[in-house]
């Protein structure tokens, strides 16, 4: 985030992205995030589920998530340091799903 505020003249604290995360993060778009988590770390064994073909599938999703929740926090970084740190948080908020989804469908239309 530091490189991507860098090229439109900004210099962020490790609070400011922090904020900005947790920001982004928070409401519908954090509890479907949340929800892919706790799907993922079940398959993974972190809670009582079985199976190595359930721990692989489970790699194949939480990769699918970083990336995608990586892709979203991106273009929404970018659109609100491109706008001079002026955007509402609603507005980010609407470009990371916006971006998140995008990444997810590129993810599944990949694996099929």
């Amino acid at each position: 985030m530091a490189k991507i505020a860098n090229t439109y003249g900004h210099s962020p604290d490790k609070k400011d992205i922090i904020t900005f995360i947790g920001q982004t993060f928070t409401g519908q778009i954090g509890r479907q995030i949340f929800r892919g988590i706790l799907t993922a770390l079940k398959a993974a064994g972190w809670f009582p589920v079985a199976g190595w073909p359930v721990e692989a599938a489970t790699a194949v999703l939480a990769a699918g998530i970083a990336s995608s929740a990586t892709y979203g926090l991106g273009k929404a970084a970018q659109a609100y340091y491109k706008s001079g740190m002026q955007l509402p948080i609603s507005e980010i908020q609407q470009i990371f799903k916006q971006y998140y989804d995008l990444g997810r469908k590129q993810k599944k239309e990949a694996l099929s």
